[in-house]
């Protein structure tokens, strides 16, 4: 409805339905669509205007916007957005992407949702769930392979850590495992 420096105002429509169930499935429905809406407001505003950038000592220019389809916790945000190469051509690089941590074509917070999903339950059982209980119906691989990277990032992240070991009174005699 308006935008502002701040922030942005979203207006959602729910229709009356005969029974409650219905209703609580037709508000589901749009606030997914007002939080689709959203996030794709959000990426847009994370996007680069198309200048030329910098990756390393190799300066990539802009070959126009390309639409990408995000994965959320409401839906599918759809947006257009810059990707750049560089004057020789080869691999393609999305700020927007890195910027907004995508991982795979998943917004973090979906990615979070489905990794701990899939920690807890498999990756059935997630499926299910998302369709229960957010009205999301993705692929089985599609989250198998979100998981994956998510443990991926968990475990490249875990060799830098450096766990303190606690003081003991006495001496450990045993450890069993």
């Amino acid at each position: 409805v308006r935008r502002t420096d701040t922030g942005f105002v979203l207006q959602v429509e729910v229709s009356y339905e005969d029974s409650m169930l219905d209703a609580e499935e037709a508000i589901l429905a749009a606030l997914n669509e007002a939080g689709v809406a959203a996030t794709e407001e959000v990426l847009k505003r994370l996007d680069t205007d198309g200048q030329p950038i910098r990756l390393g000592p190799m300066k990539l220019t802009s070959m126009g916007k390309v639409r990408k389809q995000h994965q959320t916790p409401c839906g599918v945000a759809a947006i257009e957005r810059h990707v750049y190469q560089g004057p020789k051509g080869g691999a393609t690089h999305c700020p927007l992407d890195q910027d907004a941590r995508i991982v795979v074509s998943s917004t973090p917070r979906f990615a979070r949702l489905i990794a701990h999903k899939y920690a807890e339950f498999g990756a059935t059982r997630v499926l299910h769930d998302l369709a229960e209980c957010h009205g999301r119906r993705v692929a089985k691989a599609f989250v198998q392979d979100v998981a994956d990277a998510v443990a991926a990032v968990a475990l490249a992240k875990e060799e830098g850590w450096e766990y303190e070991l606690p003081e003991f009174a006495d001496p450990v005699a045993t450890v069993t495992v």
